[in-house]
């Protein structure tokens, strides 16, 4: 999957704004300019919130996946996953995705 395709479906799920926050952009055009090829930030970010994402949504509805990301999580520590999304790291990705599928299982 393309950079833009995984930004794309990011977008229809949780929205341009939640996607920039997820990144650390500034502004929701920057966003837009990924869908349309231009390179984005924090690509492994952007895949590991698209799976994460994913895991949600085959139980639940986008406005719960949105909430997810910006509530606290006992899984992470009672921080929400956007802040450990944010960090960057190859760990807190993969920590944010295995929290995803637990609070998609429960």
């Amino acid at each position: 999957m393309s950079p833009s395709e995984v930004v794309h479906e990011l977008v229809e799920a949780l929205g341009a704004q939640l996607v920039a926050a997820i990144v650390c952009a500034t502004e929701t055009r920057v966003v837009r300019s990924w869908e349309t090829g231009e390179a984005p930030k924090r690509v492994g970010s952007l895949r590991a919130a698209l799976q994460a994402t994913r895991s949600i949504l085959m139980t639940c509805s986008s406005a719960t996946a949105r909430s997810w990301f910006v509530g606290c999580s006992s899984r992470l520590g009672y921080v929400s996953p956007l802040e450990v999304i944010r960090e960057d790291t190859e760990e807190g990705r993969a920590r944010v995705v295995r929290a995803a599928v637990g609070f998609a299982s429960d």
